[in-house]
């Protein structure tokens, strides 16, 4: 059963042939702020906009359980180098 996916890259999923699955999900989400110091009134805050949204979580790439580390480690790092978005992975 699918429960989700990294674009077209890796499928999350569980099943009696294969888990793979995410952990330690963390979202970082923030804006850029600048403030207007003002005669005589309380500083002015604008908003100028959002900062690039960042996301950590942890994958376990366990051959037991039916998922080819290689294979995977292979697709994520042709990926992060070959396209515009910016997947870093650790070992």
């Amino acid at each position: 059963m699918a429960i989700g996916n990294l674009g077209k890259l890796i499928t999350f999923q569980t099943s009696d042939q294969r888990i793979l699955t995410f952990s330690d999900m963390q979202q970082n989400v923030s804006g850029r702020w600048s403030t207007h110091n003002r005669i005589m009134r309380k500083p002015f805050s604008e908003f100028n906009g959002a900062e690039l949204r960042s996301i950590t979580f942890t994958i376990n790439l366990d051959a037991m359980l039916g998922v080819r580390p290689r294979k995977t480690l292979e697709q994520i790092g042709k990926k992060s180098t070959s396209s515009g978005c910016h997947i870093s992975h650790q070992l």
